[in-house]
């Protein structure tokens, strides 16, 4: 497991003081798979409880498929691979994230996507 949805977790206070919280910079959108990243660079393992109940509502801070979600979207893939990934990773994540871009381009025929990774 990669890393918790920030909506659905609980993080130990003292991985949290070693490795900083969610940076804040990502205003909304990847701020947890930043740290999960993060975490996981720093040793620390993402737990599965398969009890746990958790009630989410998703897009309540943009409205989905928006110009503002989709450029928060882009931005903060682009600041979490820079931030997080391994300089040998980075050319398939540059081809998948491409070939992601593309097709919103094509089916969509949005830029906001492509705007916020340029």
């Amino acid at each position: 497991m990669f890393g918790a949805s920030g909506g659905a977790a609980l993080y130990r206070r003292e991985m949290l003081e070693e490795i900083g919280p969610y940076c804040e910079d990502f205003e909304a959108y990847l701020e947890d798979v930043d740290l999960a990243w993060r975490a996981q660079r720093a040793g620390w393992q993402c737990r599965y409880a398969p009890d746990a109940v958790v009630r989410h509502v998703t897009s309540a801070t943009a409205i989905e498929g928006s110009a503002y979600k989709l450029a928060r979207l882009g931005r903060n893939k682009v600041w979490s691979v820079a931030r997080n990934a391994r300089r040998r990773d980075l050319p398939v994540i540059a081809f998948y994230d491409a070939a992601a871009v593309l097709y919103t381009l094509l089916r969509r025929g949005d830029t906001a996507s492509l705007r916020a990774r340029l």
